[in-house]
């Protein structure tokens, strides 16, 4: 397998001074950008297969019959959250 070169990537001196100063002892500016690069390739898959699997579930939920609108749920919460709250009142006088 053959490696590639990507273009320099371009940095004010002050950032590059920033960078410098957290190098690790025998890491390299080149060392630290490829695990940098490896690590958001990594979590932006991560990401994409979250959400697709997030879809699928909801998708398998809608037709599966397991699915509840929020709008339900929410209405719901408010109907016992209201009950509770009268139990807790202290009786009129």
């Amino acid at each position: 397998m053959k490696t590639t070169t990507r273009p320099s990537i371009r940095v004010d001196p002050e950032f590059r001074s920033a960078i410098d100063s957290l190098l690790g002892d025998r890491q390299t500016l080149n060392q630290l950008v490829k695990t940098a690069v490896r690590e958001t390739v990594t979590l932006s898959r991560n990401q994409h297969d979250f959400v697709a699997r997030g879809i699928q579930s909801l998708e398998a939920a809608r037709t599966g019959g397991g699915y509840v609108n929020s709008e339900v749920v929410m209405d719901k919460l408010s109907a016992r959250l209201v009950a509770a709250r009268k139990k807790t009142q202290p009786p009129a006088r």
